[in-house]
């Protein structure tokens, strides 16, 4: 029996084997920013559970992460319309043209929202998300059997922001 569900307006097959380049485990993400939605993305094979919108609550340069030994994903755009596709394009080219990364925290983990390198491309694919586990306990950081509805820690806000 085949299991269908739609997404936006993409159907899939949950029953599908990943496509290789793909991986296993494939999670959709609203980025917000004070509490205004940014754009929908998603992300795959990350090694923990998140919450399904995550909330931008700083911004730091760039320069923090040049040693940076965080794992490395690919954090895609997929807009529910054009609105939040503009969006996507203004928050990427703020944190590019500011040479700034974006901070969401959940729990102890943080997530670090970079755009690519200005000679990938111009037109903002996907952004560089680096995930860091902190080590506060054991419920920190669950790993991945699914897409949680874990909620935020917010932590403050710096004077930054690309509304």
């Amino acid at each position: 029996m085949k299991v269908k569900q739609k997404m936006g307006s993409e159907t899939f097959d949950l029953n599908e084997q990943p496509h290789e380049n793909e991986g296993g485990g494939l999670n959709y993400v609203l980025l917000q920013k004070d509490c205004k939605n940014i754009c929908r993305t998603k992300v795959y094979d990350l090694p923990i559970e998140v919450p399904i919108i995550w909330s931008v609550t700083a911004f730091v340069p760039i320069k923090a992460y040049q040693k940076s030994d965080f794992p490395k994903f690919l954090l895609l755009p997929y807009p529910e319309d054009s609105r939040q596709k503009s969006e996507w394009g203004k928050f990427m080219r703020f944190l590019s043209e500011n040479k700034r990364a974006a901070i969401a925290r959940c729990g102890s983990s943080t997530f670090h929202i970079l755009a690519p390198e200005p000679d990938e491309c111009s037109s903002f694919p996907h952004a560089v998300l680096l995930y860091e586990c902190g080590q506060n306990g054991p419920g920190d950081c669950k790993h991945m059997a699914g897409t949680s509805g874990m909620g935020f820690s917010v932590m403050s806000l710096e004077n930054n922001s690309f509304r």
